[in-house]
């Protein structure tokens, strides 16, 4: 796709969320959103899939994506290490030129709140289908040359849950590690 007709598809996503957070019992349960970490791209390398955002930040919901990825300056634990694994790796001008990053779900909220967001019914749950079905049409149109998805959260809300092979598995964590082909993309599955 091209670049003006992905951003403009991206925008298409950040205005109906702001809608569904104007609907009845929608807006209650958003404590921030985030649409995209980052600008959209065309055939990005890395599009990196977590389940929801930590809601650390104060500052309100923005009304399309930030100019830069935010894991390169963020000064929360996940930002950092990213940072230091992708600079160990060599691959630091990846992450900082062509890496896409998304939640399963956009609105945000505290860690501790996640197990709230996996409910099969009411505003969390719509809000969970409503992100999903975002991020397939994001991840068709961006096709990037890998995709990294982080957690089990985040693969059961994409729907993708049931469809990993070679899995590695730890006795007290369950899946750890696996792959599998997902939106026109080859994917890996990493514990979160």
């Amino acid at each position: 796709m091209e670049q003006y007709k992905l951003e403009h598809l991206t925008q298409q996503a950040y205005d109906e969320a702001h809608e569904l957070c104007l609907r009845p019992g929608m807006g209650e349960v958003v404590n921030r959103m985030t649409v995209l970490y980052g600008p959209p791209r065309a055939r990005p390398d890395l599009a990196l899939i977590s389940f929801q955002g930590g809601a650390e930040d104060p500052t309100p919901s923005l009304t399309t994506w930030p100019r830069r990825l935010r894991y390169l300056d963020s000064p929360y634990k996940f930002g950092r290490n990213l940072r230091r694994y992708f600079d160990q790796a060599g691959l630091e001008r990846v992450l900082e030129a062509n890496t896409v990053a998304m939640a399963a779900v956009f609105p945000e909220a505290p860690a501790c709140d996640a197990r709230k967001w996996m409910a099969r019914t009411g505003p969390r749950a719509r809000w969970r289908r409503f992100s999903s079905q975002w991020v397939r049409r994001l991840l068709l149109a961006m096709q990037p040359r890998a995709i990294l998805v982080f957690g089990h959260r985040a693969s059961v809300s994409l729907g993708i849950d049931d469809e990993w092979v070679d899995e590695v598995y730890a006795n007290h964590r369950g899946r750890v590690f696996a792959r599998g082909h997902f939106f026109g993309s080859p994917a890996v599955y990493c514990h979160h």
